[in-house]
């Protein structure tokens, strides 16, 4: 049984309860002094862009350090824009398996109940590293939502086995720590 660990920064964390918190209470028609509405998430196919421009940084970034090993430096990130993707916090997989399991930060129980939402995630690949888009595909009913997040997983399939590739978090590029069991 192996174990490969990546560290996130900090500031990742801070983004993903960012994004939940602003997710949560969000309600079409506010009261004055009540939640102000969650900007509109990107498109699925901004996203991907999104996504495909981490991974061609990271490709380059590995293919100018001959294969060595690499620091990601985050791309910038505002924290007041709306982001429309969860952060991945970690990933796990089975040695030689095309199924890749990541972690985030969500609501804490699935949209048939007040408050919460139900995720789906999508991978993007490249020959170096794999990145996940989570994105909510729908949420309970409309209420006044407690900041409460709970650690969600989603599971894609890989067109190939994970093997060496890093995972990264789509949002800011860098790695994120990934578990390898069997």
């Amino acid at each position: 049984m192996g174990m490969r660990r990546r560290l996130v920064p900090g500031s990742l964390l801070v983004g993903s309860v960012l994004v939940f918190v602003a997710g949560c209470g969000s309600m079409p028609d506010r009261a004055v002094g009540g939640p102000a509405p969650v900007a509109k998430p990107a498109s699925m196919e901004r996203l991907r862009q999104q996504a495909r421009e981490a991974l061609a940084r990271y490709d380059a970034t590995i293919q100018q350090a001959g294969g060595a090993p690499v620091t990601m430096t985050p791309a910038p990130w505002d924290p007041g824009q709306a982001l429309g993707a969860y952060v991945v916090d970690s990933a796990a997989t089975t040695r030689g398996g095309r199924h890749l399991t990541v972690t985030f930060y969500g609501a804490p129980g699935p949209a048939s109940e007040p408050c919460g939402a139900d995720y789906t995630a999508e991978p993007v690949e490249s020959p170096t590293a794999v990145t996940v888009i989570v994105t909510e595909r729908a949420r309970g009913e409309a209420a006044v939502c407690p900041a409460i997040a709970a650690w969600r997983t989603e599971t894609v399939q890989l067109d190939r086995p994970l093997g060496e590739r890093t995972v990264l978090e789509t949002q800011q590029g860098v790695p994120v720590e990934v578990t390898i069991t069997g």
